[in-house]
């Protein structure tokens, strides 16, 4: 992690113009719709699991809102962010067919609590490729 931090310091560092710079420095907040589909299987060394979906087989709401913290800081042309989201979810349903999870079988019929947590971190450095002009006619922008 310190490297990582060190090498966008780095970079930072070298987008300050010559003359200084305006620093700009900015917090966000978002909210996502979100949609969340998986399937999950947990096996032992000698017992096969079962497929389980989250939705069907747990009856974990697969949509929902959420909210992402953003904070960020932009000097010259260069600008870094970090945001936040989490992503949490339970339920506590009866099953309708028997699944094998981890080693147990739990039988049709047998309440289960679920609990599904999801937390993204993310840390980005943004910088704008440059130009290309080919003749007065010609500009190649990417």
């Amino acid at each position: 992690m310190r490297g990582r931090i060190g090498w966008a310091a780095a970079a930072l560092a070298m987008a300050v113009p010559a003359g200084g710079g305006a620093i700009e420095v900015g917090v966000e907040g978002r909210i996502w719709s979100t949609s969340l589909t998986a399937d999950l299987k947990v096996d032992t060394s000698t017992v096969t699991g079962t497929d389980i979906d989250l939705e069907d087989d747990l009856r974990i709401d697969d949509e929902d809102d959420v909210g992402e913290a953003v904070a960020w800081v932009r000097l010259g042309n260069t600008r870094i962010s970090a945001s936040y989201m989490e992503i949490a979810n339970d339920s506590s349903y009866s099953i309708t067919r028997a699944i094998t999870f981890d080693g147990r079988t739990y039988s049709a019929g047998t309440r289960v609590e679920t609990d599904v947590s999801l937390a993204i971190t993310d840390v980005s450095l943004e910088r704008p490729f440059p130009f290309a002009h080919v003749g007065d006619l010609v500009s190649l922008n990417w």
